[in-house]
């Protein structure tokens, strides 16, 4: 089976080098409609791409590593409401048209079999009837091992459930900005778009949650794994606090056997690693309906002290 962590933890780069050449013609899904339809510009996105293989310890680059496969292009307004969204084929250069005017910041997350394994947010200017050049950004990586050179990012394993059906990953392997404020609880220091990837070996239908200052769950998106083997997943989201949207978890929307701890549910090597690839767009998660368990209030969670 394909293995993301592996990927992320051995992107294979090389430096230097340049390919000419142009993005895939798909039209951007505009989701907004307040925008004037005439009051849209031209953006451009300027890479580097890997010419040759090589292994090297990553986690920040201007690079492009031959393994991705598509870039996604998220559009925001000042509020964080997402604008426009569209996959386009990796290029050196790649092309979108009728961008609105809106649009004040970017998340370009990095692709591999419609996966992020990196990514960068940068803020934009779109001025109607121009082109606005996005000049080979640094790009940010997950590289799992410590030593990254992004300005937060953590690295946690150990991974067990509380009684509560909260996912702990007790063991800090590395931490810059991140902290581990209670079992299953983890709080950034910094605003900012976060890459976050989870490797649990085995595990449960999932609900990634979001708190404020108050305790309480401001947006959460849900996993359905049903126990599925390697139920490995990365998500993208802005992180601020300031607005007290700063600390996240991860716990199970199943029941547990026997209602108590079920560390022995996942394998020694899971675990989660965060990192900030750029200023905050203000994006929120797209709220799923749980339909048994959980909700705004927490849920079965429970919420956190």
């Amino acid at each position: 089976m394909f293995s993301v962590r592996k990927l992320l933890l051995s992107v294979l780069f090389v430096a230097g080098g340049l390919f000419a050449g142009c993005g895939s013609t798909d039209e951007i899904v505009i989701t907004g409609n307040s925008y004037i339809p005439q009051n849209v510009g031209e953006v451009r996105l300027a890479t580097n791409l890997q010419q040759v293989q090589a292994q090297v310890d990553l986690s920040t680059s201007n690079i492009v590593p031959a393994a991705v496969t598509d870039f996604r292009f998220s559009g925001y307004d000042t509020n964080g409401n997402l604008i426009l969204s569209v996959v386009k084929g990796k290029a050196a250069s790649v092309v979108l048209s009728n961008v609105p005017v809106l649009v004040k910041n970017f998340r370009i997350e990095l692709l591999v079999g419609g996966l992020p394994v990196g990514g960068v947010s940068v803020p934009v200017t779109v001025t109607s009837g121009a082109s606005t050049l996005i000049d080979r950004p640094t790009f940010v990586f997950l590289n799992g091992t410590g030593g990254t050179t992004a300005p937060v990012y953590g690295s946690f394993t150990d991974a067990s459930f509380t009684e509560t059906g909260v996912i702990d990953f007790a063991l800090s392997l590395a931490s810059v900005g991140v902290t581990r404020v209670e079992a299953g609880l983890y709080q950034v220091s910094t605003e900012g778009d976060y890459l976050i990837s989870y490797n649990l070996g085995d595990g449960p239908d999932l609900i990634f949650e979001v708190f404020n200052s108050q305790n309480q769950v401001t947006n959460f998106i849900s996993f359905v794994e049903s126990w599925i083997d390697d139920p490995g997943f990365t998500l993208v989201v802005s992180l601020d606090p300031a607005d007290g949207r700063s600390r996240f978890r991860l716990r199970t929307n199943a029941p547990l056997e026997g209602g108590g701890e079920g560390g022995n549910y996942f394998s020694e090597s899971s675990n989660f690693t965060i990192v900030r690839i750029g200023p905050s767009t203000g994006a929120t998660l797209p709220d799923n309906v749980i339909e048994e368990g959980g909700g705004d209030d927490g849920g079965e969670g429970g919420n956190p002290g």
